[in-house]
């Protein structure tokens, strides 16, 4: 069985070269934030997110913050450029050598891991697009779906004082979304069955996704909800960004997309992955509501 390093090493480090030269030495990956206003171009839009997440954690210059999930480190960024001290957690080797070429503190390893009083305490925690891979198929299926929640939840109230935000950005199951045992590739073309297996080719790190703000709370004790609202219809656009920024010709894009050539001829696994990405599938998970898009601020209560 693959651990959750080897499942997001897999899914997200081939994209190293390509994504930067797409989107930027700091390129967030995760839904953008556009408040109705879909003339905002992608990095307007994701600066808005920044600005929303600093906001929604009361965030004041000196402040230390932890990012589970840090990916290649723009909300890091942010938080530094703000007065803030950054750490993040990060599963990928690539994007923790990432973050440490720009002098950022990274912890590369899982959370569950991690000792939170070797951590010390922060004055917010946040956690964007990392959630929905917490729980994988196969704990799912074992039942652990719960008390993985619980154990993060616990983790991350004991990194904050009373009154501390967590402010959490997750993609979780809308309300199409199918049955585990109905997933299939043999599914009629373009059921939810059928999108959510394609996806599952694609995305070696997918999860089994939560579902939904009553479900996460359910299992997030000594927290209290502060606002809870959806990004279904900003991640729709985001996407449509991305794609506009892949899709465009640029010299720094040239040994990136020689490297995924040679990796789609000598890889059958990997051919099938690309394959599968070509269908579209996250677009109709959210087009179809078979994925919603979901973030929430949390305030630790006791």
């Amino acid at each position: 069985m693959k651990t959750q390093q080897q499942r997001i090493r897999e899914t997200y480090d081939w994209l190293d070269k390509l994504i930067r030269a797409s989107l930027g030495e700091f390129p967030d990956f995760s839904g953008a934030v556009y408040d109705g206003d879909y003339s905002l171009t992608l990095e307007q839009a994701q600066c808005r997110k920044h600005d929303y997440i600093l906001r929604s954690v009361k965030f004041e210059p000196g402040m230390r913050v932890l990012d589970i999930g840090s990916g290649w480190s723009p909300m890091l960024k942010k938080i530094k450029e703000r007065g803030g001290y950054p750490v993040g957690i990060t599963l990928s080797p690539v994007q923790a050598a990432h973050s440490k070429r720009h002098g950022f503190d990274v912890f590369l390893g899982d959370w569950k891991d991690l000792n939170p009083d070797d951590l010390g305490l922060f004055g917010a925690v946040i956690s964007v697009g990392a959630f929905e891979h917490f729980c994988n198929i196969d704990e799912y299926r074992a039942g652990e779906q719960d008390a993985i929640y619980k154990e993060y939840f616990s983790f991350v109230n004991k990194l904050l004082p009373v009154g501390g935000r967590h402010y959490l950005q997750t993609m979780t199951w809308g309300r199409n979304h199918p049955q585990y045992e109905d997933i299939s590739l043999n599914a009629p073309i373009d059921s939810p069955e059928y999108i959510v297996a394609h996806l599952n080719t694609y995305y070696v790190s997918s999860g089994w996704l939560p579902y939904g703000v009553g479900h996460i709370m359910e299992n997030a004790n000594g927290f209290e909800l502060i606002s809870a609202n959806s990004g279904r219809l900003d991640y729709i656009r985001t996407l449509a960004h991305w794609r506009e920024q892949f899709q465009k010709a640029s010299v720094r894009k040239i040994a990136p997309m020689i490297e995924i050539a040679i990796r789609y001829l000598a890889s059958n696994s990997f051919r099938d992955r690309m394959r599968s990405s070509r269908t579209g599938a996250q677009l109709k998970a959210f087009e179809n509501e078979v994925f919603e898009h979901t973030r929430m601020v949390l305030e630790k209560s006791s």
